[in-house]
């Protein structure tokens, strides 16, 4: 949760972590490397329900997962289209 926070902000705040998590490889016991994926979804309200505002960025998030994961998708439409593009 990010309070008093802009749709874009928040797309920003998500990419920056979705980035570095991408960064962040991890190596197993046999030596192999695992490269970490993160796919967010991201919601905002000035008003409604806890619950709506769930549903939405879980859309969201499972929208970034068919969209080929390792991705932010907001379910703000302008947020949306730039986050995309990113990739």
């Amino acid at each position: 949760l990010l309070p008093n926070t802009s749709a874009e902000d928040l797309r920003r705040a998500a990419e920056r972590v979705r980035a570095a998590a991408s960064c962040l490889p991890i190596k197993l016991s046999a030596g192999q490397m695992l490269r970490v994926t993160v796919s967010i979804g991201c919601a905002t309200t000035n008003e409604g329900r806890g619950e709506d505002l769930l549903l939405q960025a879980d859309r969201a998030l499972y929208s970034a997962k068919r969209s080929g994961r390792d991705r932010v998708v907001s379910s703000v439409p302008d947020a949306l289209s730039r986050s995309e593009t990113m990739q």
